[in-house]
């Protein structure tokens, strides 16, 4: 080829290739695509759209020749997501990385489902009762003293209400152990540290709520056994009192056990519980 339409004369160049269709080819031309960038420090010279100092881009290519590509354009700080592009597009896809919950209250924190989850929390228990203990999200575990009344445990069972005075736990009122159930004597046992209902027949007792007269059964210690003024006698006595409606009611809320001539009938009925106060055998409703 003559070397006056050869456009590189002194190089050799058969097939006279020339990217950026200037006056030199591409063998002889040192920025072949016309970027203002040298070839030898371009990092794509036939790419006049990518060179050092180029605005990068989301699409997958290193447009600024810095050795990254897309320099985490779609980076949403989120260190519980993937983030890259996807066409022009970012997208985020959640990952179960480690990651770090910002609180040192947390030992093994993990993401899940794009957030970071708090794992293992830190034990800041001193197993003394009466301490606040506490985690603070930034210094950790704090064990202050509790003020006087902070409500405590003193290791009995036998006490109840227990509370801190000068960081020291004193036992409360001792504990009643009550079942309420009064054919039960009610105690709680120090050595064994249980409460304990020793079943009693000794004691009658009256439910304010229940016009029956009622005591503990001896066939069945801990049970009460019932009494009750059948329908028919309290009728008869009724209509042979003559009196009238309200005076009828009147003797109806009378001592049942004791009154002379009207007889009381047993009422099948399995034991129960008793629930009541204890009183005298003789009883008002």
């Amino acid at each position: 080829m003559p070397d006056t339409s050869d456009n590189c004369p002194l190089v050799k160049n058969a097939d006279q290739a020339n990217n950026d269709g200037d006056a030199q080819g591409d063998a002889c031309d040192p920025d072949d695509d016309n970027d203002s960038v040298p070839d030898e420090t371009d990092c794509a010279p036939l790419d006049g759209n990518v060179k050092p100092g180029a605005i990068e881009l989301c699409d997958n290519i290193d447009n600024d020749c810095n050795g990254k590509t897309d320099d985490n354009l779609c980076d949403d700080g989120n260190p519980c997501t993937d983030d890259k592009c996807q066409g022009t597009d970012c997208v985020h896809t959640p990952n179960n990385n480690p990651c770090d919950d910002g609180t040192v209250c947390t030992q093994s924190d993990k993401c899940v489902d794009g957030v970071c989850k708090g794992n293992n929390p830190l034990d800041c228990n001193d197993n003394k009762p009466c301490t606040e203990d506490k985690c603070d999200p930034v210094t950790g575990c704090s064990n202050l003293v509790a003020p006087n009344g902070f409500p405590c445990e003193d290791g009995s069972v036998c006490t109840i209400n227990d509370t801190c005075v000068e960081g020291k736990c004193k036992a409360g009122v001792q504990n009643p152990c009550n079942d309420n159930n009064v054919c039960t004597i009610d105690f709680c046992d120090a050595l064994q540290q249980t409460c304990v209902h020793q079943p009693t027949t000794a004691g009658e007792f009256t439910n304010p709520s229940n016009p029956n007269f009622q005591s503990c059964n001896a066939a069945s210690p801990g049970f009460c056994k019932v009494y009750v003024m059948q329908r028919a006698h309290r009728r008869l006595r009724d209509q042979e009192s003559g009196e009238t409606a309200r005076a009828a009611e009147s003797r109806r809320r009378a001592p049942l056990f004791g009154v002379a001539g009207l007889p009381l009938s047993i009422c099948p009925r399995l034991p129960t519980p008793c629930q009541g106060v204890r009183a005298s055998p003789t009883f008002r409703v």
